[in-house]
């Protein structure tokens, strides 16, 4: 959010790739502000027409708090989706980086806060379980995969990454190939 158009990760990663003679086409099917259940149908939508090799999928916190607010696959009603508004002004909040800034700094109030500790878990749970979703398809249709978890500002800020309670989630199908960049470090 916010890079230029020659810095988003798409084109760094196409960069890196033609740097190491490999020759592969990099398109980037993500859009900003979705989460992995939007990521998802998107992916339904493409890959029929796009044929990857590979699909990277990366997430950070911001998929809990969308997904915390927008719930997760019961609010996609065919080709169609509804989200749930939870507090009148989100439809500006939607919009304008201006009014987010005078919601945060001026009201204090961020539409997409955990309604209580006690969803985190439920969160992180559907987040893992859209991944293996992810995982399963592109097994299905012998396309590599691969996650990826670039922390946001606010995780590195909190010292607390999201990706720590889905690697370390139980449910989370063996064997998914990810790359984790934390403190500067990949892991």
């Amino acid at each position: 959010v916010g890079a230029p158009a020659d810095s988003t990760i798409s084109v760094s990663l196409k960069k890196y790739l033609d740097s190491l003679n490999y020759q592969y086409e990099v398109i980037n099917g993500g859009v900003s502000s979705s989460d992995v259940f939007f990521c998802y149908k998107l992916m339904e939508h493409l890959i029929p027409k796009i044929k990857p090799e590979l699909v990277i999928l990366n997430i950070n916190s911001s998929d809990a708090t969308d997904i915390n607010v927008r719930g997760g696959d019961e609010r996609f009603v065919g080709k169609k989706f509804k989200y749930k508004i939870q507090r009148w002004w989100e439809f500006f909040y939607s919009f304008s980086y201006i009014f987010r800034e005078i919601s945060h700094n001026v009201f204090n109030a961020y539409p997409f806060k955990y309604n209580n500790e006690e969803n985190i878990p439920v969160v992180v749970n559907q987040i893992v379980m859209k991944i293996n979703d992810f995982s399963n398809y592109c097994d299905k249709n012998n396309i590599k995969f691969v996650l990826v978890n670039i922390p946001n500002s606010m995780e590195i800020q909190n010292n607390e990454f999201i990706f720590d309670y889905i690697l370390n989630n139980p449910n989370l199908k063996k064997g998914i190939k990810y790359v984790y960049l934390k403190n500067g470090i990949i892991d």
